[in-house]
């Protein structure tokens, strides 16, 4: 928003997944300078109604200072799930550690991870359906490629889920975290058929075990808790362990991070909008 000389009033950022009129959105900065007669909303409005789109979204908001603006735009909000499984260590040094459960999980049907390392690798071993337009937010291979395969500062590592002769149905996107000479991985996405998580966890304890990461975390919300249950990951919150998500800087203790979103189905990971970002 711009004033009568050009100066920057307010500003309103928002992260497209796909460039067709029918698109879903996520948005991200969203600053108003004060006294500029509620400016935030109308910004909000403005793109609302200027910018063709099916739904939009916002995973990290204030609930204390937008949900009752949110609500009168006919957005709901709520608050995200965080998950973890540990691996079998005998010290931790970036989760606080009280309880050292870590669950059995339905061995049965277990499926391969099998790393990719660039998006035409990618595009060339996943199925032909693996992107459904009836999910929300409808990712685009234009976006996939730009978020986790081209990131200016992050390396992602992109994991495909198959079962043998079979074109993939589902990916994994994870991410290594250091701090104080240790590591954690943290599940930033999963794509395509989210059941699949419950055929992966033996491939994640593999993957923790080599890596000496402390533990796998997991930011979702639209995913049966049941499913998550039965496959060995367990919420944050449900004992005194503390499962980081600030590591710039870090700060050791639990995050609630709340959304918006147009769509009450919505599926959603720390992935979305500008969750995962380097500061």
């Amino acid at each position: 928003g711009l004033d009568e000389k050009q100066e920057i009033q307010g500003v309103l950022g928002y992260i497209p997944y796909d460039s067709s009129d029918n698109k879903d959105y996520a948005l991200s900065l969203w600053k108003a300078k004060s006294g500029t007669s509620f400016l935030g909303v109308k910004l909000i409005m403005f793109l609302m109604d200027n910018e063709p789109h099916r739904h939009l979204f916002c995973p990290g908001i204030n609930v204390n200072t937008s949900a009752g603006i949110y609500h009168r735009l006919g957005i709901g909000t709520g608050k995200m799930k965080q998950w973890y499984r540990l691996s079998n260590l005998e010290d931790y040094k970036i989760a606080k550690i009280e309880s050292r459960n870590i669950p059995k999980y339905n061995g049965i049907n277990q499926l391969s991870l099998v790393k990719v390392s660039s998006f035409e690798e990618f595009k060339d071993v996943v199925d032909e359906n693996f992107i459904s337009k009836s999910v929300v937010p409808y990712k685009s291979f234009t976006y996939l490629e730009k978020r986790y395969f081209n990131h200016p500062t992050y390396e992602y590592l992109v994991y495909v889920v198959r079962s043998e002769k079979q074109k993939a149905k589902s990916a994994v996107v994870l991410r290594v975290q250091k701090y104080n000479d240790s590591i954690v991985l943290r599940l930033i996405d999963i794509l395509g058929d989210y059941s699949q998580i419950a055929y992966i966890t033996q491939e994640i304890d593999c993957l923790l075990y080599k890596l000496g990461a402390e533990y796998i975390d997991m930011y979702e919300i639209g995913l049966d808790d049941e499913l998550l249950l039965s496959s060995g990951w367990l919420p944050v919150g449900a004992n005194e362990n503390i499962i980081p998500n600030y590591f710039a800087p870090y700060t050791q203790c639990n995050v609630d991070i709340n959304y918006c979103s147009s769509d009450k189905n919505i599926v959603l990971f720390k992935g979305d909008g500008d969750q995962d970002r380097p500061n």
